[in-house]
């Protein structure tokens, strides 16, 4: 299979389009980041640099090229800095997304090379952007020499290639005599065989569920209660409409924001499991049909009717 650089650039930008994160891809060079970063206001954005390439890179084909890159994934900085953690989070989660994707994924003719290195960025373009950069080597199957289309006469090498010139074809030589064939007897017919149905395979495993649960106001939360660490806290019970198959599955995400000139506790912006300074979010009760969370903070206080919460889970591994 003929791995080139466009399609290599089409398989990224099918990676951004399908993520849950990511809101918009572009590849070219470094200097057009800025303009990209700043054209529309949707982040985070994946943005990919082309860097020096090998072609015949392996030791042992020479039919494969190594393409690198830089992959940045951006995100807009809040005034006064209150989402640059929620940032680095996201961004580093959606680079580690990509680089798991090429190596585990087994895409047909790209192989990702060694482990690679994400770099946090700070404060880049006028607008202010932050987040990580990735730095890649796949490898990737190529033509051979037979395939190089000459235009004129091929040229000579020590490799014999079954490729006809179109520009080099001699004329249609006549139409030689029909052979005077003579048919052979019938043979005699073979025993029927005795087929054996083999055994039925085991059954897949069945896909890893992700739930991604939202809701507004702060109606049910309950507060006064110590969470597990013995903190006054309030907390929510959250019910899954579908429930998992057990309770093999993590709560890695819980966001909270605050929802406009109704809320009384100035939460406004994203904020994720433990922001220093901020608040603490803990779990419990988990069961395969909900699970408790716990903040503290006295959400009912609040009285902001425009708050919206956020929890995503995500099966572990057991179906």
């Amino acid at each position: 299979m003929n791995i080139t650089y466009l399609k290599l650039l089409q398989l990224f930008e099918s990676f951004a389009s399908a993520h849950l994160e990511v809101k918009r891809f572009k590849s070219d060079f470094l200097e057009q980041l800025q303009n990209f970063g700043t054209e529309e206001n949707s982040y985070p954005i994946f943005y990919v640099v082309p860097t020096p390439a090998t072609l015949g890179g392996s030791t042992i084909f020479t039919d494969m090229n190594q393409y690198s890159f830089t992959c940045y994934c951006l995100d807009i900085i809040q005034e006064g800095r209150a989402n640059i953690n929620p940032i680095l989070n996201t961004t580093a989660l959606v680079l580690n997304d990509f680089h798991k994707w090429l190596k585990d994924g087994e895409i047909p003719g790209i192989d990702i090379l060694s482990d690679s290195v994400i770099s946090p960025i700070n404060n880049y373009a006028l607008d202010g952007l932050a987040g990580w950069s990735l730095n890649i080597t796949v490898e990737v199957s190529t033509y051979s020499v037979c395939e190089i289309p000459f235009k004129d006469s091929p040229i000579i090498t020590v490799e014999s290639c079954d490729v006809i010139y179109a520009a080099w074809k001699g004329p249609t030589g006549p139409t030689g005599p029909t052979g005077a064939g003579v048919t052979g007897p019938t043979g005699p017919t073979g025993a029927t065989g005795a087929g054996v149905t083999g055994p039925t395979g085991p059954t897949g495993s069945t896909g890893l569920a992700i739930k991604n649960i939202q809701w507004t106001g702060t109606g049910g939360w309950v507060w006064g209660s110590n969470d597990p660490f013995g903190t006054p806290a309030s907390y929510y019970d959250v019910t899954f409409a579908v429930p998992f198959l057990s309770t093999n599955y993590t709560t890695d995400l819980f966001l909270y924001q605050g929802g406009g000139p109704t809320s009384g506790t100035g939460l406004v912006g994203w904020f994720a499991n433990s922001v220093a300074g901020i608040c603490i979010v803990t779990f419990d009760n988990k069961t395969a049909s909900g699970v408790r969370i716990w903040i503290n903070v006295n959400i009912p206080a609040i009285g902001d009717v425009d708050g919206i919460f956020n929890l995503k889970a995500i099966e572990i591994g057991e179906s």
